[in-house]
């Protein structure tokens, strides 16, 4: 089970080959999101990149206190 994660969300474009192949607009703006999940010893046990349309994409936090 993941203790703690690290996340960084961005903003990015749609490449023009990316956009044929996918079969979206090119120049789509695009929400990245980069998560860095760690165990309870502080180790990273996993990477991930997400990426999601802006106007269909929700980011949402549970707080366990």
């Amino acid at each position: 089970a993941c203790a703690i994660a690290a996340l960084v969300h961005t903003l990015e474009r749609v490449a023009a080959d990316a956009a044929r192949s996918l079969d979206l607009p090119e120049g789509l703006e695009m929400l990245r999101t980069d998560r860095v999940s760690y165990d309870i010893t502080k180790e990273p046990v996993e990477y991930c990149i997400n990426r999601g349309r802006v106007e269909r994409t929700l980011v949402s936090f549970d707080v366990v206190i």
